[in-house]
């Protein structure tokens, strides 16, 4: 006859197993725990792809209806002011799905493309109309009280593409409370961060109305309409120290009329566009306000201008150097400075003819050939 388990054996039995499962509880409370993120994604600016960015593009595509190529993304290594947001590529076809919304409140005769170099005093802000109703304006000035004027007396409230050749303050200041108040379908830039106020602010705003962005690099081609092409020449993808260096450089083209959009750019810029095989322009917007590190007779000779502005102020930096209209007068180029002559407006006409005039001078004088 088999024995039963004696209950003592039993109950020892019990007090081990309570006793190694107590053990492994406060073991297991002093283990480290994983670490959870919680925290939130952070908010994106999505950007433009850089190849012919369509500025009057239609309805946005479903991701669906978009080719491989178009669907390719590449991330852009860059932060915003605050170190916090990378900015993405998209696809072209998902951006300005609202441009044609908003028409601006433009009266331009049909076939023509106007440039207008804004009197803004010591800086840069350049106006482009074309006549089917789009408008850009690259760079802003150093004040909204300068620039801000120029666009509502024109009652402009849209701007397709606004670019910022660089972030010195007498570019970009007014752009400050243009981005802010205006509507904005595209904004693009050097990609380079500043570390001053009015850059953060400028950059802020881009993100706090979530604006479209791009970083310009070489190759880069923007349609302003359906007869104005903007092609950015520089800057290339090295950095340098020199904001200067950086600036975007805008060929903008109507029919067979170029207008060279220069920034500040040094004349190593210059040359290495020149290198690059730097085609004719008929107008050229003279680099850094006509500063004497830029402007250089070998850029002169590739560019073979006919016309020049010279966007200026009151200033104590020389600006322009007389060497630099010494330059000009010596290639033949016809000159305005916006100091003298206030707005400085260029006409691109659809018989093919460039006009030009000014705030002091407003009757045209066209060039047939």
């Amino acid at each position: 006859m088999p024995r039963r388990p004696r209950p003592m054996a039993t109950c020892r039995f019990c007090l081990v197993l309570l006793w190694v499962f107590t053990c492994f509880s406060a073991c297991d409370e002093d283990l480290p725990k994983p670490a959870v993120d919680v925290t939130p994604p952070q908010d994106v600016i999505e950007t433009a792809t850089p190849d012919a960015l369509d500025l009057d593009a239609p309805e946005a595509l479903p991701p669906e209806d978009l080719s491989p190529d178009a669907t390719e993304t590449a991330e852009i290594e860059d932060q915003a002011p605050d170190g916090t947001v990378d900015l993405v590529e998209v696809a072209p076809d998902l951006l300005l799905d609202a441009v044609e919304e908003i028409a601006p409140d433009v009266i331009v005769i049909e076939g023509e493309l106007r440039v207008e170099v804004l009197d803004v005093g010591q800086g840069d802000a350049i106006l482009l109309r074309t006549s089917d109703g789009k408008v850009a304006l690259v760079d802003g000035g150093r004040s909204a009280d300068r620039v801000m004027p120029h666009l509502s007396s024109r009652g402009i409230t849209h701007l397709h593409l606004v670019l910022a050749s660089h972030a010195d303050a007498d570019h970009i200041g007014g752009l400050v409370e243009v981005v802010r108040t205006l509507s904005i379908g595209l904004f693009v830039d050097n990609g380079v961060p500043h570390t001053t106020q009015t850059y953060e602010n400028l950059m802020g705003s881009v993100e706090q109305r979530q604006i479209p962005y791009h970083t310009a690099r070489t190759g880069d081609r923007f349609n302003l309409g359906a007869h104005v092409t903007l092609d950015v020449l520089w800057p290339g993808d090295r950095i340098y120290s020199d904001q200067n260096a950086n600036s975007v450089v805008l060929r903008v083209t109507h029919g067979r009329r170029c207008f060279l959009l220069t920034g500040d750019a040094t004349t190593s810029v210059e040359n290495a566009l020149v290198d690059a095989n730097l085609s004719p322009c008929e107008v050229l917007k003279v680099a850094h306000h006509g500063a004497e590190g830029a402007t250089s007779h070998s850029f002169l000779e590739s560019v073979r201008p006919r016309l020049a502005a010279v966007s200026v102020g009151t200033n104590s930096y020389g600006h322009p150097a007389s060497t630099v209209l010494n330059r000009l007068a010596v290639h033949n180029v016809l000159t305005l400075r916006t100091d003298q002559v206030g707005t400085i407006t260029y006409t691109s006409k659809a018989d093919g003819s460039l006009c030009h005039a000014s705030s002091s001078n407003p009757q045209e004088r066209c060039l047939l050939n």
